[in-house]
């Protein structure tokens, strides 16, 4: 957990960066190194830690895509957050929450209607497409190697914690 914490600092630096400035990164970067709840889940194993590293630079992804209207890191957006699903699924509300983020920035932005509307409609369009190649190629290796009954219990209705019997 170690290597995904500090990973962690360091993309939030840049996240902070690429939205506001270099003092922002800074000051974000510092808060989250010395963050009690941060340091204690960095020293022992927790899936948060590598979950939190995974959105981060899933948001520095977007945020990058945001500010330079390239397609391509909407993609591995979605890739990433469809293999970050592996790590911890409530993560996969960002690909969910996508079109509403994306329709918001739009309005505050007063781009016009209909190319408004076919923007939002293709890049979260090409954000699910990663995702579903992201969480689609794990999916079909643990299936490979997995049990039914396994693959049921984590990912389905198991009542295992973040399964679907749990929600």
């Amino acid at each position: 957990s170690a290597l995904p914490g500090a990973g962690t600092i360091i993309v939030i630096y840049f996240l902070g960066k690429e939205i506001f400035d270099r003092s922002a990164g800074l000051i974000a970067a510092l808060s989250l190194a010395l963050a009690p709840t941060v340091i204690w889940h960095s020293t022992v194993y927790d899936a948060r830690t590598l979950m939190l590293f995974l959105a981060s630079c899933a948001m520095l992804l977007l945020a990058r895509g945001l500010k330079t209207q390239r397609n391509g890191f909407f993609f591995v957006f979605g890739v990433l957050l469809g293999i970050s699903t592996f790590v911890y699924r409530a993560i996969a509300i960002y690909i969910i929450t996508l079109p509403f983020f994306l329709a918001y920035l739009s309005y505050h932005h007063n781009f016009q209607g209909a190319s408004k509307f076919r923007r939002i409609m293709a890049l979260t369009s090409i954000a699910l497409v990663g995702y579903a190649l992201g969480a689609g190629s794990l999916l079909s290796v643990f299936s490979i190697q997995s049990s039914f009954d396994w693959m049921v219990f984590n990912f389905g209705f198991g009542g295992q914690q973040e399964s679907v019997a749990y929600f």
